[in-house]
Parts: structure tokens; sequence; C-alpha cells
């Protein structure tokens, strides 16, 4: 791993260290990730990246109650990072405190418009509480912006198909469908043209 070579030819330059846990995390160890980013956070306590990153560790193992002091601690160092609030709002929505975890996606949106793991999750969370219209809007801003993915029109489907939009929800489900997600495939078909 090229990120461990260059620990270990510096192994005082935390930003490789940084970029060592977030390989570890994307290449599912967070157990490595976590210890890399303690070793971060030992010797930068008040960096807010850091702290961020050993959250999403915590998060990645379950660890719930570190994550959220995490995330909270760096948002207290850095007000304005729109990936932290969504980092904690996912902790806050697992633990199904959606009123928390709607303000803290509202933040992030209102400092990065750009963010769409922000637009993800609020969509998420408007549809599984039945506010369908928000979560199309909220899914249909990450397709506008460029980064949708198989889920986030599989998930639109649903919404639309909610609202009584079954040719929307169809043409989404077969969307999803050519992207690879499965589920969707099944879906896609003429079962949504049959009368309800």
């Amino acid at each position: 791993m090229d990120f461990a070579k260059a620990v270990g030819l510096d192994p005082d330059n935390m930003p490789y260290r940084n970029n060592l846990g977030l390989a570890q995390l994307q290449a599912g160890d967070p157990a490595s990730a976590l210890a890399t980013f303690n070793e971060v956070v030992r010797r930068l306590p008040r960096s807010a990246p850091a702290l961020n990153y050993r959250g999403l560790a915590y998060r990645h193992l379950g660890r719930m109650d570190e994550a959220l002091a995490d995330f909270t601690a760096a948002l207290a160092l850095d007000r304005k990072a729109a990936e932290i609030y969504a980092n904690r709002a996912v902790v806050y929505a697992m633990r199904r405190d959606y009123v928390r975890a709607v303000e803290d996606l509202d933040r992030a949106v209102e400092l990065d418009d750009s963010l769409p793991q922000a637009y993800e999750s609020r969509g998420l969370i408007h549809l599984q509480e039945g506010r369908f219209d928000l979560a199309i809007r909220d899914l249909s801003r990450i397709i506008e912006l460029g980064k949708p993915t198989g889920l986030v029109y599989y998930n639109r489907a649903v919404a639309f198909s909610l609202v009584g939009e079954p040719e929307k929800a169809r043409i989404d489900y077969q969307t999803s469908c050519r992207q690879g997600f499965a589920p969707a495939c099944v879906l896609s078909g003429s079962f949504l043209d049959t009368p309800s």
C-alpha cells in the first residue's frame, strides 16, 4: 500500500496518516483505520478533519457513541464543515433521531449545496417518514449534480410510485437496473403498468 510506505518514510506527516486511514476504511478495515486515526488525533487533538475521520472509523465499527462524540467535537472546532454535519446526521439517523439528523443535513446543504451525500441521506429520511415530495426533490438534486447511483434512481422510483407517478417510477427503475442495481430490474417491467 503506497500510503503505508509514505507513512513509513515520514511518520510525522499527519496528512499521510489521514490518507492511510481513509484507504484502510475504503478497503474495509475500520479497526486499522481507527488505530491510524487515533495516532493522528493523539498528535493533533484539535484537528477537525482528524476527529471527523476517526468518527467515520467508529461509525464503521458500530461504535455510535464515540462517533457522535468525535463528530460533535469536530464541529465545535469547525462550524462550517458541511461534510461533518452530514456524517453526524448519519449517526443520528441510525439512532432514529430523524429531527436532529435533518437539522444537520439542512445545515450541511446550507453550507455546501453540492454535497450529494447530504441530499441522499435527507431524501432517505423523507422517504422513511412519508414525505415523498421532499424525498423526490432531494434525490432529484443528486441527479442534477451528476452524482447519481442506481440506488438513488431506485429510491426516487419508490417515491414516485408512492405519489402515484407510475411512469416516472418505471423510468427510474429501468435506469437503476441499467446502472447495475439488481433489485430495480424486477420492478422495471410491466407490473407497474397494471391498474391498482
